[in-house]
């Protein structure tokens, strides 16, 4: 069976933050790395929400509690957000100049 190219986009960016990931967590070991894998995984830290790598300390402070609960907090607003932009969905076809758009569904 084909796969489908909303299927095939889907895992080919999961596999891709994936990799990410990975190449991130493996700079953070303790071991001497080629200039060029030092460069690739500290400029992927942000993959592994790594606060002291964006360098919000001055908004969200240096202590461990608040790097945990800003941590920790990130997948809560995530889940707010897609239910906030699915519920403002359903509000787009009921005003007259965004009738076109659909609302999205959850699957």
């Amino acid at each position: 069976a084909q796969a489908s190219p909303i299927k095939v986009l889907t895992m080919a960016s999961g596999l891709s933050v994936n990799v990410m990931q990975t190449v991130s967590l493996m700079g953070m070991i303790t071991v001497r790395w080629p200039k060029v894998m030092e460069a690739t995984s500290s400029g992927l830290q942000f993959m592994v929400l790594d606060v002291q790598s964006l360098g919000l300390e001055c908004l969200l402070g240096s202590g461990a509690v608040a790097r945990y609960v800003s941590v920790a907090a990130v997948f809560p607003i995530i889940l707010t957000w897609l239910l906030t932009c699915s519920l403002a969905s359903g509000f787009f076809p009921k005003c007259a100049p965004l009738r076109r758009f659909q609302p999205w569904t959850w699957p």
